[in-house]
């Protein structure tokens, strides 16, 4: 798929595909009801005070340091410390990320992929009321992976400014040891978690992850024995529980709102690379032509990278059977 760029109904939903109309009352997966992990808290603070992120490479003090043509020491010694503090707080993204992929959502897909199969199970009860009895976990699920998608939207819109900071830090660090014939100035790390993370890694490093977590699911489910299209089932469900809770007006926060919209993205996102025949194609289990609707109509601020998410992390979007009126309202 392409970058993630700055920015009538029909097809993506065909026959067969199940309800999304159980009882889902009062069920709002706002981070502070969705999950007690602190991670999760923790991780979804910095991400909201990177929106109003001011770049260490505009302060006084690293100023002086790139204008002047040999800077000593101790101001070298100021800049980086400027530099340190927009930087260090990063750190623990990179960190998330890894442990999310290798531990908290694989888990939480798990317990719920192993106890439903693929379509009804033998209560008779679709996916989405599946996941509304299980509401804990499904919620938990939930904010893993609107978390997810917000880290991307960071890595897409706004690391720009991060990398300044750390190319320039890297260049101060430089400087110091030329100027003082030392290895490195006191207590600097290098930061190689960050530089993988923004510059050499992948470009949409959650994405990936969490896909690669979920065929190890998928694999899991087989050598036991057990569906693994419950998998696909589970974010299929999940997705178009989030679209009914948005449809219905029913999650009753701006932030709920928020964490709902990257909820039901990033789960058809993942579904599109899990899935072989996709998410967008006609038949699909998900609600695609719906989703895409509400998605257009929303005023939320996160609607757009939900919107560019479809287009450019998804993986059979520029596919022929994606149907006309999805490419058309995405594209508009």
């Amino acid at each position: 798929m392409g970058s993630c760029g700055s920015k009538g109904d029909g097809g993506g939903g065909g026959k067969g595909r199940p309800s999304s109309e159980a009882d889902m009352s009062g069920w709002d997966i706002h981070l502070e009801t969705a999950t007690k992990a602190a991670e999760l808290d923790a991780i979804n603070g910095q991400l909201r005070g990177l929106a109003s992120y001011q770049k260490a490479l505009d302060s006084d003090v690293c100023k002086q340091v790139i204008s002047s043509p040999k800077p000593d020491a101790p101001l070298l010694l100021q800049a980086i410390e400027a530099y340190k503090a927009n930087l260090e707080p990063l750190r623990e993204i990179p960190k998330w990320v890894d442990k999310a992929a290798a531990t908290s959502m694989p888990t939480a897909m798990h317990n719920l992929a192993r106890c439903e199969p693929a379509g009804a199970n033998n209560s008779g009860r679709r996916p989405e009321q599946f996941l509304v009895s299980v509401e804990a976990a499904a919620r938990e699920l939930a904010a893993i992976l609107a978390t997810g998608l917000r880290v991307e939207e960071f890595k897409c819109d706004r690391a720009g400014m991060c990398i300044n900071d750390l190319s320039m830090y890297k260049r101060a660090k430089g400087q110091y040891c030329e100027r003082t014939m030392k290895k490195s100035p006191p207590e600097c790390p290098a930061y190689d978690e960050l530089d993988l993370f923004l510059i050499k890694g992948a470009e949409y490093p959650v994405r990936d992850k969490f896909k690669a977590a979920l065929i190890g699911v998928k694999r899991e489910l087989e050598s036991k024995g057990q569906e693994a299209a419950a998998v696909e089932a589970t974010l299929a469900a999940l997705a178009n529980i989030c679209y009914a809770m948005l449809a219905k007006k029913s999650v009753r926060s701006d932030e709920g709102q928020a964490e709902c919209l990257r909820a039901m993205t990033f789960a058809i996102v993942l579904y599109d690379h899990v899935s072989q025949a996709g998410a967008f194609r006609e038949g699909s289990p998900i609600e695609m032509a719906k989703i895409v609707k509400i998605l257009i109509s929303a005023t939320a601020p996160e609607a757009d990278f939900c919107r560019r998410a479809l287009k450019y992390l998804a993986a059979h979007y520029d596919e022929p059977s994606t149907p006309q009126a999805i490419v058309q309202m995405l594209e508009e």
